[in-house]
């Protein structure tokens, strides 16, 4: 897939380059730090399949880039990826086209899953949103039986689970340890009250974990 990044700060872009090059078909063409040369660029280069764009850059918020990428760019997934990961803004970018929203605390191998969700035409927001707004809302609170809340990591396992992994297969995505997965399932089975891995999704679509 080929990507371009957005970012103020050039050094972090660069460093985020370096990341995504771990994941397998993955290629970063080019990185900016205003949304016009961003945009420009997009004019001229159609093989451009994925945006990766901060909220803040130095000429234009990246929401207003989203919204030109909707309008002029239709087939272009963008990914916002940024600290400003308030509830609002993540429904304010989502509403607007976004195919995904992460936090920069997002690791490399929640981000390679996200890109593959988007990349079949599905939508994601990362584990560490995903499990703050259902805390909030009290729907973990009310549907566990320990009333505590998920961590991101059991969040990712269940979409994982969710979508017919295995435990070696989400270990390998997660570069986890099978037997740190099988610990993380079992968490996910005695707080929900699930008697199998089956009662177990059912759970995770009913409360907008999965789709």
């Amino acid at each position: 897939m080929n990507i371009i990044l957005l970012d103020s700060q050039i050094l972090v872009a660069s460093g985020l380059k370096q990341l995504i090059s771990q994941i397998p078909n993955m290629n970063v063409l080019e990185i900016f730090a205003e949304g016009k040369d961003a945009l420009d660029y997009l004019d001229h280069h159609p093989e451009v399949e994925l945006v990766i764009s901060d909220l803040s850059l130095k000429d234009m918020n990246g929401l207003d880039v989203l919204e030109q990428i909707r309008l002029s760019h239709q087939k272009v997934k963008m990914m916002i990826l940024t600290m400003h990961d308030e509830l609002n803004i993540v429904a304010n970018c989502m509403q607007a086209g976004a195919d995904a929203f992460l936090s920069k605390k997002t690791d490399i191998a929640e981000m390679a899953f996200a890109i593959d969700r988007i990349s079949m035409g599905r939508k994601y927001v990362c584990s560490i949103i995903t499990s703050r707004a259902f805390s909030q809302k009290g729907i973990i609170r009310e549907a566990n039986a320990d009333q505590s809340a998920f961590s991101d990591r059991e969040v990712m396992v269940l979409k994982h689970v969710g979508n017919g992994l295995t435990n070696q297969e989400i270990a390998e995505k997660m570069f986890l340890s099978r037997r740190t997965v099988e610990g993380h399932r079992q968490n996910l089975l005695r707080k929900t009250n699930a008697l199998n891995t089956a009662t177990l999704i059912k759970f995770a679509v009913s409360n907008g974990l999965i789709e």
